[in-house]
């Protein structure tokens, strides 16, 4: 018998228990709550292929994170959904469909896959602090491994394994969930077979560059512990209840079914912004993702209602945004991991001097060089120049 929820909304329950707390950013918190509801959904819901004609649109999702390493609070958040999962596995016994089978951080492919194949339902949830360890080991086979699994929908009942060093795999049902931390030095040097291989069009990338709050001591502000206990006790209950939902997810009206359809039809011919032309080729789908995890954050009835569906965009909008100026500025200009510092300093301390960023640079980059990197972030809309005495620079608004 499924518990009764004690949460209004799930989603908003999470950031009243996370953020008075946390110095991580708005969205970081949002997409890890989002990430919670995606591990105990698994495949047990689903938008039916009586809208695709072609598959199952399942919520399981990929997300990375990328921050300064020590600012933005990314592992911070990333925990918050393992102690979260990890309190509500301590309560269910392995075979509940609730229950959430961790998978490795580290490794490569090869132990994702057997890690799966043991499992008993096929899914599998990877929550890693830094992400570069899971695909240190071959790389290329592993984001190939995640391309085949985001893939996936109830169609394809089984995936298929073998290598020569262990025996045949057979994964039934397949379905991961992914939650990893990075930093822009990180993607910079890694850019090859992850953006070119497609794992990246199939990932939220949340890029953030500064603190929301700094704060030592929160004694004084925000919930007591006994508030922030009792918030954290419905959020795992609630997280089970969820766990327990199963169905086909559909709009809630035909009218909805046709703005998602004119939504679809506007945007998929729309010249994408540069950095972000493969993951716009599956933003509906990571639209139509978040919409389910939206709506059982808040009703069993598997609804999306316009409200989920607005809301899901809105997210999907500002990932492939912030997407778009972080990759874009790691291509394969020599000066790319300069401009992105620069632009990364701007972005926490500006409006700031123009006189101020060169000093700061002044040992790394040449004067000339840096006057360049400035020319060319007011040329691709990223700062601009306000004409004081001194000049200051600014991030473009």
């Amino acid at each position: 018998m499924k518990k009764k929820r004690l949460c209004e909304n799930w989603l908003k329950t999470f950031l009243d228990w996370t953020m008075p707390v946390s110095e991580a950013p708005e969205s970081l918190l949002t997409w890890t709550g989002l990430f919670c509801v995606s591990a105990v959904l698994k495949n047990k819901v689903r938008i039916s292929k009586e809208y695709t004609k072609k598959y199952d649109i399942m919520p399981h999702t990929y997300i990375i994170f990328v921050g300064p390493p020590g600012v933005v609070r990314k592992s911070t958040s990333a925990g918050y959904a393992q102690e979260l999962i990890s309190e509500m596995n301590e309560e269910l016994l392995g075979v509940d469909p609730a229950y959430v089978n961790f998978g490795p951080t580290s490794g490569s492919h090869v132990a994702i896959i057997d890690k799966m194949s043991n499992t008993t339902d096929g899914s599998m949830s990877i929550i890693s602090g830094e992400f570069g360890n899971i695909v240190s080991t071959m790389p290329e086979e592993t984001y190939d491994l995640f391309a085949k699994l985001f893939d996936t929908d109830s169609s394809a009942l089984r995936l298929e394994h073998s290598t020569r060093a262990h025996k045949d795999e057979v994964i039934l049902r397949p379905n991961l969930n992914l939650l990893g931390c990075t930093t822009p030095d990180w993607i910079m040097q890694n850019t090859g077979y992850m953006l070119g291989g497609g794992f990246a069009a199939r990932t939220v990338f949340v890029f953030e560059y500064k603190a929301r709050q700094r704060r030592l001591f929160y004694r004084k502000v925000g919930p007591s512990l006994d508030q922030l206990d009792k918030l954290k006790k419905n959020l795992v209950s609630d997280l089970t209840h969820i766990g327990h939902l199963k169905g086909e997810v559909e709009p809630e009206s035909d009218e909805l079914a046709d703005e998602m359809e004119e939504w679809y039809q506007e945007y998929i011919d729309t010249p994408a912004e540069r950095g972000a032309e493969t993951f716009q080729a599956r933003k509906h789908i990571h639209t139509l993702r978040t919409a389910i995890v939206l709506s059982v954050c808040e009703r069993d009835d598997l609804k999306i209602t316009k409200e989920h569906f607005d809301k899901a965009r809105a997210l999907i909008n500002d990932v492939e945004g912030k997407l778009s100026r972080g990759l874009s500025s790691m291509g394969r200009n020599p000066y790319s991991s300069a401009m992105y510092s620069v632009l990364e300093y701007v972005e926490k301390n500006g409006p700031v001097p123009e006189g101020t960023v060169v000093a700061y640079f002044f040992n790394d980059i040449p004067v000339e060089e840096i006057h360049k990197i400035f020319e060319v972030l007011k040329i691709s809309g990223q700062i601009e120049r306000l004409d004081q005495n001194p000049p200051v620079l600014r991030m473009k608004k």
